[in-house]
């Protein structure tokens, strides 16, 4: 019969494993609990915190928002008076009403729309170069307009009307106390083709030359004929391709003069004096 090698177990060494293997389990088990309860805290707390942010920002944004409707009522916000700077000649009124700016609107309105009203002048009036909105005070507000630069005038059923330098002939009219004297003027012009021929002939003149020319006629005979009346009296008549090159000799042709004359530019250069006949006939 095979002997079998017999093991003894301690009784109490197997008990001390099982209750240590309870004991950790036990310890496992509860940080678990612990951390989930934990966890559940951190985020009701978080949640707490959210809606209090949320609430915080609806009530800052309610309080703006009735603040900011506030002040659009108020009459501080409202226009109270404008004013038109930069252009003398241009009815203030007028410029108010064309801009479509009213008084007792909102300030804020205009400011959102100016490009707008600025647009609308310039499109209505050919002699403003810029308008420009600006704050002149608590509810005023201030048209700053700028001008093209005026080339001469002309004279249409007796008013006047500048020509400017970008081609266009304005709006407002004038009266003969409003020119600037030393610029001339064009009269008896009946179309604008005739009469922007002989403003560009006129802008190729020297400016001290140009500033001695009176007035000149649209009433010539040739489409290429120009006439001009000079501030001392006498007349020259010239081409308009030739009339800048030619009209340099008028100083020394006008130191022989003895009485106001007309003075033949067109085809050499020629005088003789001047009747009150062809004064008339040339329309002056």
């Amino acid at each position: 019969m095979t002997n079998r090698r017999i093991t003894k177990k301690d009784p109490k060494k197997d008990l001390d494993n099982f209750l240590d293997y309870k004991k950790n389990k036990n310890n496992i088990t509860n940080r678990t609990n612990q951390k989930a309860s934990d966890s559940l805290t951190n985020l009701n707390n978080e949640r707490k915190q959210a809606l209090r942010r949320r609430l915080g920002a609806i009530i800052i944004i309610s309080i703006l928002a009735i603040l900011g409707l506030g002040i659009y009522v108020s009459s501080y916000t409202r226009l109270q008076k404008i004013i038109v700077v930069g252009a003398p000649e241009l009815d203030a009124t007028e410029v108010i009403k064309k801009s479509g700016i009213k008084a007792e609107d909102q300030l804020i309105d205009y400011w959102l729309g100016k490009n707008t009203y600025e647009s609308k002048l310039k499109k209505y009036y050919p002699e403003i170069k810029s308008a420009k909105l600006k704050l002149a005070g608590l509810n005023q507000i201030k048209l700053d307009l700028q001008e093209y630069s005026t080339l001469a005038y002309v004279n249409q059923n007796g008013r006047y009307y500048k020509i400017l330098n970008n081609k266009k002939i304005a709006r407002q009219s004038l009266t003969e106390s409003q020119l600037n004297k030393s610029l001339p003027i064009f009269v008896g012009y009946t179309s604008k083709s005739g009469l922007f021929t002989d403003l560009k002939a006129l802008k190729a003149i020297p400016t001290k030359l140009r500033n001695q020319i009176s007035l000149i006629n649209g009433k010539s005979t040739r489409k290429s004929e120009i006439v001009l009346l000079m501030k001392d009296g006498n007349i020259i008549i010239g081409n308009t391709d030739t009339i800048a090159q030619k009209i340099t000799y008028y100083p020394q042709i006008k130191s022989n003069l003895s009485s106001k004359s007309i003075i033949d530019l067109e085809i050499g250069a020629f005088s003789r004096p001047l009747t009150d006949s062809e004064k008339k006939n040339l329309g002056f």
